[in-house]
């Protein structure tokens, strides 16, 4: 009872956009998810405090967190969590500089939600894979990559994403 209450409040806390607070929960969470040895629990704790540490800009810290909370997705065979953790991983590497595991992880994501038919989250990888050949200055792999999104996104109408992908595709030239 006060795992999924520990979950709500951390739900609640982040739609809020009140990362800070929701840390304590979270920390509170995952000793929960140790002590009753509920691996998928502990992921998702993980998961969060490294996207909590992450909006704190303690990059190495979400670094190691959100790697923790991959290595029990990798264990536990769950894809759709392997994809969107990985997508934040991606997301960290890239912010730490270290853009060819960026590279790594997000096309990782593009190929679990392509086999797990995730479109939507195919989508957001392609956009995030983009960007980080945009930041490698390797600009017909971005095109590429944002071109595929496109597609997805009009294939899936939807019509902001579609619009932000193609402002991006605009700025390359």
């Amino acid at each position: 009872a006060e795992a999924e209450n520990i979950r709500r409040m951390v739900q609640f806390l982040f739609e809020k956009g009140d990362h800070e607070h929701a840390i304590p929960f979270l920390e509170r969470g995952l000793e929960i998810g140790q002590a009753i040895h509920d691996k998928n629990y502990q992921m998702d704790m993980l998961a969060q405090l490294g996207l909590a540490q992450y909006f704190f800009e303690n990059l190495e810290k979400a670094e190691e967190l959100l790697f923790e909370a991959y290595q029990l997705a990798t264990q536990m065979q769950k894809p759709l969590e392997l994809a969107q953790i990985g997508g934040k991983l991606s997301v960290v590497k890239a912010e730490r500089g270290e853009l060819e595991a960026a590279i790594k992880y997000a096309q990782e994501a593009v190929q679990v939600a392509e086999a797990q038919n995730l479109p939507l989250l195919r989508g957001e990888q392609l956009v995030l894979l983009a960007m980080n050949y945009l930041d490698l200055d390797r600009q017909e792999e971005a095109r590429e990559h944002l071109n595929k999104a496109v597609a997805l996104y009009r294939e899936l109408g939807q019509e902001d994403m579609v619009e932000q992908a193609e402002q991006l595709l605009e700025s390359i030239g």
